[in-house]
């Protein structure tokens, strides 16, 4: 990168220099943000990356990326774990031995939505 890392092009782009991430099972494009459900900015991965997330499991994993965002090259570790069958999240960090906190994967998991009204059901019978 010229003038300024990976780190500082996170922090411009995303408000965080170590963003959270998002892949789904629908799409090789992966989502980075503040925070989760938040998506600034959006790459594709190729074939091989996103397999090697895919391939994560319950336990929070780690695996090197290489991508161009807005034509310039980052290079970093995406550390994470997979959420459901369908989403993986976790955070992009250049630290080789970044190790997420407790607190930090426990904000990764899925929420019901909180404005959702629940309707009875009615029973035949």
């Amino acid at each position: 990168m010229t003038g300024f890392g990976v780190e500082d092009f996170f922090l411009l782009r995303t408000g965080k220099a170590c963003p959270v991430w998002t892949l789904t099972d629908d799409s090789n494009v992966i989502g980075f943000g503040e925070s989760q459900g938040v998506i600034s900015i959006a790459a594709e991965l190729d074939r091989d990356q996103a397999a090697q997330v895919r391939a994560f499991g319950n336990d929070v994993t780690k695996t090197s990326c290489r991508i161009t965002i807005s034509g310039e090259p980052l290079a970093f570790y995406l550390v994470g774990k997979r959420i459901t069958d369908r989403i993986w999240r976790g955070i992009a960090s250049v630290d080789p031995i970044f190790v997420p906190n407790v607190s930090m994967v426990s904000s990764w998991e899925e929420r019901a939505a909180s404005n959702v009204v629940k309707f009875p059901v009615r029973r035949a019978g």
